[in-house]
């Protein structure tokens, strides 16, 4: 009898320790994500701090530039939004969002700077994002798919050179699908503070918030894999190891969120055509602003050299 109770223990300790917390960071990663607006954020004591005063102009800046709402079909059900600020160039950069993050935050900068240079660029909403269609996240693995459609879609408009941006989650969505573009129109991504599987990056959170880890994130890829029909444990080094597209990779030594060493990783496995830029001021997602006017001469520079139109605004700032 006392070995019962010992094992009723066990197996009470072990739901309150491992299955309660896995079902919560299940619920907290997976479902439906709405952003916050940055107006609406206490930037006091985080990493947005320094540059506050920058992103609440070049927000209001970007509220100003023409937008048209874009909506298309997943392939798979769902229905997908974007917003496309077209400059009349054949060339557009497809802009992807972090969790749960906030578009006009993420991209308010690169936004104001490209449409300078006579660069289109597209929002994108990723599914189970905003204003798109579907109730999940999958942290890149599903996401992937809506911008192979994207592409195919400025590919329909016209547009001849199509770049995808992408920040954080954004980033390891853009790399999930790089052996899936078609390079004949697809000619850059540019990766930004990306991490290499859900796995990892869910389990680093948990670690931050003093949860264990080990005992927890087996039980979280089973709920995905269950309920989602994802593997966690997908790493973005594979895609990366068959791709053809060029790829300009972007990431703070100091990121507090995403580990530099994991776009060393990426880096490393990537086959195609490639170039790394780093930045040096504990920030996550804001290199092109923090990172000033090295990052985004070197993001122009990567965008020229990859691209056949003939962009003098773009020709003449590179």
């Amino acid at each position: 009898m006392p070995f019962v109770y010992a094992l009723c223990a066990l197996a009470a300790l072990y739901i309150i320790f491992a299955v309660g917390p896995a079902v919560v960071a299940y619920s907290l990663v997976s479902g439906k994500k709405s952003a916050v607006p940055f107006e609406r954020m206490n930037a006091g004591g985080t990493y947005y701090e320094p540059y506050v005063a920058s992103l609440s102009e070049n927000i209001k800046y970007c509220r100003t530039l023409p937008s048209e709402r874009l909506t298309t079909d997943s392939g798979d059900g769902l229905t997908l939004c974007a917003d496309l600020t077209d400059c009349g160039s054949d060339t557009v950069v497809m802009l992807v969002h972090g969790f749960r993050g906030d578009p006009a935050l993420n991209f308010c900068t690169q936004k104001r700077y490209f449409t300078g240079l006579g660069i289109g660029t597209l929002t994108v909403y990723l599914r189970g994002h905003s204003v798109s269609g579907g109730d999940s996240c999958t942290l890149g693995i599903n996401e992937r798919k809506d911008l192979t459609v994207w592409a195919e879609y400025l590919h329909r408009l016209g547009k001849k050179n199509i770049f995808i941006y992408g920040v954080s989650m954004g980033a390891s969505t853009a790399a999930f699908a790089a052996a899936e573009y078609d390079p004949s129109y697809v000619r850059g991504l540019i990766l930004d503070c990306g991490y290499t599987d859900p796995y990892t990056q869910i389990g680093r959170d948990c670690r931050r918030r003093r949860l264990p880890a080990p005992l927890i994130m087996p039980i979280v890829n089973l709920f995905f894999r269950i309920r989602r029909g994802v593997d966690l444990r997908l790493n973005t080094t594979d895609a990366l190891s068959k791709t053809t597209i060029p790829v300009l990779f972007i990431h703070d030594r100091r990121d507090p969120t995403v580990p530099y060493g994991d776009t060393e990783k990426n880096f490393a496995a990537c086959a195609s055509k490639k170039d790394l830029i780093t930045v040096d001021c504990g920030q996550h997602t804001l290199s092109f602003l923090a990172g000033g006017e090295p990052v985004r001469g070197a993001v122009t520079k990567f965008i020229k050299d990859n691209s056949e139109e003939k962009n003098e605004k773009l020709h003449n700032n590179g």
